[in-house]
């Protein structure tokens, strides 16, 4: 479920009660990045800047694909691999800037129209759900372990951002959201569960060297 697919949905969606919904989710959506921003928190901003750099490197690098990881927005990888280092409030602003630049990249896309606005909201409340369901599980579950955190993260945000597309969708439409559900977006969980194990291996790159130096 990429940028493509969230934009090509809502730019067909503002009639009726699709409209009410959409809009309800730009609200909440850029409400929670509001709030999150208000709290600001951060245990290294050196380590985020440049972390942010990266992911909107990547985002910009990756407006030419070749094959199907538009199945997976690339915020996503980013947000799923630094879930343990970064706190909700960077986690939003990452996804917010990372997924406004990925709609903005579109050529099709040139201003902030209220597609772009919903894109980024959806893309927000997902990340958000996937960090809440992270530190919810690595704080009260110990026992489960990391990489399982992550694929259940995983899991999260594309249930949240997919579920909510279908539903925008299936309100334009009149369908039912669980065959749209099915039919479109179920196919591009597997890259999900990918980027969860690459996310992973980086992580435990990452501890190897940290023992290295040390």
């Amino acid at each position: 479920m990429g940028t493509s697919t969230v934009l090509a949905a809502a730019s067909k969606l503002f009639h009726g009660r699709a409209r009410v919904f959409v809009a309800a989710v730009t609200l909440t959506g850029w409400g929670v990045v509001a709030f999150g921003l208000g709290g600001w928190q951060s245990k290294d901003v050196t380590f985020f800047c440049i972390y942010l750099y990266l992911a909107l490197l990547a985002t910009g690098l990756r407006s030419r694909r070749t094959f199907h990881a538009e199945a997976v927005p690339v915020q996503f990888l980013f947000v799923l691999a630094a879930l343990k280092e970064l706190s909700l409030s960077e986690v939003l602003l990452l996804a917010a800037a990372s997924s406004l630049l990925e709609a903005l990249s579109n050529s099709r896309i040139r201003f902030l129209t209220p597609d772009v606005w919903f894109h980024g909201a959806v893309m927000t409340l997902a990340a958000s759900s996937a960090w809440l369901v992270h530190a919810h599980l690595m704080v009260n579950w110990p026992v489960v372990a990391a990489p399982l955190a992550l694929m259940l993260a995983a899991s999260v945000y594309f249930a949240t951002s997919t579920l909510l597309i279908s539903q925008a969708t299936a309100l334009r439409d009149r369908l039912s959201i669980k065959t749209i559900w099915q039919d479109v977006h179920l196919c591009s969980y597997p890259y999900y569960l990918v980027g969860a194990t690459m996310a992973s291996l980086l992580r435990i790159t990452d501890r190897s060297i940290n023992w290295t130096i040390c």
